[in-house]
């Protein structure tokens, strides 16, 4: 993937310390000094093409959260979250923003979404390709679903 990733635009790689015994670590990126970021080891099932998807360890599988320094706003991110622990929901409290995996496992998928819905965050959003009916349940619990070109401003 970043040899077709280089030829769109460069690939700068940065290690992103959570590993072992370390779930969370804030980091910088250059060029956005007013951002702080905050990758969060998660629960989330590692991708098949992950070398410990039978064994996960911490750090498989993140979720980001950004915070403006400026403003205050939080955005909390975790594609793949199809479960998550005390840990991620105290992270999720905290944003105005949720960007999550709308796939959870089916027996956990009233819950999931009972809990999403009680999130004070003023943005819900979804990675889900949905059908209209499902979108519309959604919405009436205040759970938007992500489409090309959504802009979200905080």
């Amino acid at each position: 993937m970043l040899p077709v990733l280089q030829h769109y635009g460069g690939v700068h790689w940065h290690r992103v310390p959570v590993a072992g015994d370390r779930r969370v670590s804030a980091f910088s990126v250059e060029g956005m000094p007013t951002l702080e970021f905050t990758a969060i080891a998660t629960q989330a099932a590692t991708p098949p093409h992950s070398a410990n998807h039978q064994h996960p360890v911490i750090g498989d599988t993140i979720a980001l959260a950004v915070r403006d320094r400026i403003t205050g706003q939080r955005v909390f991110c975790a594609p793949g979250l199809s479960r998550f622990g005390a840990f991620e929901f105290d992270w999720m409290r905290q944003a105005d923003c949720l960007l999550v995996d709308g796939q959870p496992p089916a027996d956990r998928e009233p819950d999931w979404v009972e809990q999403l819905s009680r999130l004070p965050a003023r943005h819900k959003v979804l990675f889900e390709d949905g059908t209209p009916t499902r979108r519309q349940a959604l919405a009436m619990r205040g759970i938007e679903m992500a489409y090309d070109g959504l802009e979200i401003e905080l």
